[in-house]
């Protein structure tokens, strides 16, 4: 009996039958940022995501690349 769970332990948990599940790129992470928008920096022109819900408090972003502090916000999409 103890050679039969050892050979299901070893089967099923070590050798990986039940394997995690990887995902290797990023083709989901805009879902993952919920509503958002793609805001393309006028000063570098570096294309960077900022959140949608705090735009009317926040009208302007600020460039993660560069600091540009005026990044009109409202003018742009909810993706």
């Amino acid at each position: 009996m103890g050679v039969i769970v050892a050979i299901l332990v070893r089967t099923w948990l070590v050798s990986g039958l039940v394997a995690p599940c990887v995902v290797a790129g990023g083709s989901m992470a805009p879902t993952l940022l919920g509503d958002h928008r793609t805001i393309t920096c006028e000063e570098c022109g570096f294309t960077f995501a900022c959140e949608a819900d705090d735009a009317r408090a926040w009208p302007v972003a600020l460039c993660p690349n560069c600091g540009y502090q005026k990044n009109d916000r409202l003018a742009l999409p909810v993706v």
